[in-house]
């Protein structure tokens, strides 16, 4: 099987909407191994094949969805394999006790074959993001394990990325590939919608379109735009480790992004500084217009 290839387990019992699920993803790279119950899906994830997605229905003949969800997230190997849950939109409690379970994806129903695609290209994308950090953590020396102080200055999501993965050991010894998805959600959103001034509602549409890259590319050839930078500022001390990002943006209001709330678990963007705060930084403050932001680690001494 190509690399390429990406494995969706599909819980599933109404043969309706598999079809639908699996002819959308028929479009892509993708294989689904269907699954109409909660005793077909544990003998999926039995299975010697390791899935990159994991979609399933609240409403299941055998048993309920989302207490399976949790079952799924308290093994090793599956806590890291994104959840798409299928719900009614304007179920928010339904929604609230899914995110807190560890679903952060969600699908409307009835199903919109552009949507479904997007969220699940999404999910399967940033989990593979996790993995590359990882492989790539693994393999680089740290040659900056001596570093107390230190200023870096960056413009595109690629330098966001490698700085991400170089600083990360400094914040985080235990658990660096974790401190590095913090950061480089945090650079990332810098760039974005900090210095390229992407607004949310703008990422959206893009990414449903495909055109999300294209728009990052020609919005840093702009001259204004692509000449802003993203400064970033390290401090060690004995027990702690700080990490400021301060973007040339207009800010924009952060208190809404802090926690994922089900009026934007639909969309397929919106999930970077919630994110952040769930993978192991010890706080994550946002200042003046929200264009600065200081993530804290608390380390041994």
């Amino acid at each position: 099987m190509s690399d390429q290839v990406k494995r969706i387990l599909l819980i599933e019992d109404d043969a309706v909407t598999r079809n639908l699920i699996r002819n959308v993803l028929a479009e892509g790279d993708y294989q689904v191994v269907d699954a109409p119950d909660c005793h077909a899906a544990r003998q999926a994830i039995a299975g010697p094949q390791a899935f990159d997605c994991i979609v399933l229905d609240r409403g299941l003949p055998d048993g309920d969805g989302l207490a399976l969800l949790r079952e799924f997230k308290q093994q090793p190997a599956l806590h890291d394999v994104p959840m798409v849950v299928q719900t009614v939109r304007g179920q928010d409690d339904e929604v609230r006790e899914g995110i807190e379970a560890g679903a952060h994806y969600y699908l409307t129903k009835p199903l919109q074959r552009g949507l479904l695609r997007a969220i699940i290209d999404a999910a399967v994308a940033g989990a593979r993001e996790l993995r590359i950090i990882r492989a790539e953590m693994q393999a680089a020396s740290n040659v900056l394990s001596l570093l107390d102080r230190g200023q870096f200055h960056l413009r595109d999501i690629q330098q966001a990325r490698a700085l991400a993965q170089a600083l990360a050991p400094l914040c985080a010894h235990e658990a660096p590939e974790n401190a590095a998805l913090v950061l480089q959600e945090l650079l990332v959103n810098a760039v974005e919608h900090g210095n390229l001034e992407i607004s949310y509602a703008g990422k959206s549409e893009l990414v449903l379109s495909g055109a999300m890259l294209d728009e990052i590319e020609r919005r840093l050839l702009d001259p204004v735009l692509g000449a802003r930078q993203v400064q970033i500022s390290l401090i060690r001390t004995p027990g702690k480790v700080q990490v400021t990002i301060q973007d040339q943006g207009k800010g924009f209001e952060w208190q809404d992004f802090m926690e994922l709330s089900p009026d934007r678990a639909f969309d397929p963007n919106g999930r970077g500084i919630f994110i952040a705060r769930s993978n192991g930084a010890d706080s994550i403050d946002y200042s003046g217009s929200g264009n600065t932001v200081t993530a804290t680690w608390l380390t041994p001494h």
